[in-house]
């Protein structure tokens, strides 16, 4: 019984990686490790630029969403005019 080697999460009783992190190996055995790492890097991490254009992206988003609900409390406190037959 032993911790897997890569990500020492899972009980490994078998081989040396759990599943998971056998995927992975696969997955560098056919793209090469460098490109692999290059992937996460350019994928998973961000820089200050990205977090920066991120936090103003999701500021954006609340604003968005404040306006709707604020829209819809005002159109809930009107009242409703009947519309004419034709």
């Amino acid at each position: 019984m032993f911790n897997c080697q890569l990500c020492q999460e899972e009980t490994c009783y078998v081989y040396k990686y759990c599943d998971n992190c056998q995927n992975v190996k696969r997955i560098m055995n056919c793209y090469g490790s460098k490109e692999v790492l290059a992937i996460l890097n350019r994928v998973c991490l961000r820089n200050g630029e990205q977090q920066d254009f991120k936090i103003k992206r999701e500021l954006g988003r609340e604003k968005m969403k404040k306006k709707i609900l604020d829209t819809i409390k005002e159109e809930e406190g009107k009242e409703v005019s009947p519309k004419p037959p034709f």
